[in-house]
């Protein structure tokens, strides 16, 4: 009898930021879970071709954006992003967009590092000319509409932020036809403890 396949997560982040480590931590976590997970960042540094990695897309069942405030940094991070959504417009992938030490309104409105990030992509090619740029933003604004994660709801600790998200995809899987309950995974009183995380803050 043939084994049956293990549900694929593909991660999308900016890569080379403060998201690197937590993105690293979070893999490992899904991996132990028994999730394959596909890390946009590392396939980009292993100069694959973007088509590989809408390959990768295309044959997930989750996709977490990872929002950060070197998300913008990237071209193909954004790239990535633009057929996530299409996939999960087409109803053939989950997404979950995440705000890491990152506020969803300054990722919406492009303000802050994250605003400052994505200009200096734009400059690339000359800010009046790029040919993604409207794209890009509609995309993002699109994104930020779905139910997600915010770090500062679980205080910027990452141990109790990773918890709450691989036990929120594993339930996603489990009930693919259900609404998303985010919010129920959201501590609604979190302090942080003296040497737990209080250091991140």
């Amino acid at each position: 009898m043939a084994m049956e396949a293990r549900p694929q997560v593909f991660i999308n982040h900016g890569g080379n930021d403060l998201s690197d480590y937590f993105v690293r931590e979070l893999a490992t976590a899904l991996r132990d879970q028994g999730f394959n997970v596909f890390i946009g960042s590392d396939e980009r540094g292993a100069r694959r071709g973007i088509k590989y990695i809408f390959r990768a897309i295309e044959s997930s069942d989750v996709a977490l954006v990872i929002f950060s405030d070197m998300y913008a940094a990237s071209e193909w991070c954004l790239h990535e992003a633009v057929r996530i959504y299409d996939r999960h417009r087409e109803g053939k992938l989950v997404l979950v967009p995440i705000y890491y030490r990152v506020s969803k309104e300054d990722v919406n409105m492009f303000q802050g590092r994250f605003g400052e990030c994505f200009v200096k992509t734009l400059k690339t090619r000359g800010i009046n000319g790029h040919p993604f740029a409207d794209i890009w933003k509609t995309n993002v604004n699109l994104i930020c509409t779905e139910p997600g994660f915010t770090s500062k709801d679980f205080c910027n600790i990452d141990v109790i932020f990773m918890v709450a998200m691989v036990h929120w995809v594993k339930r996603r899987l489990r009930s693919r036809n259900l609404p998303s309950d985010i919010d129920m995974f959201i501590p609604k009183q979190l302090e942080p403890q003296e040497g737990f995380g209080k250091e991140l803050l």
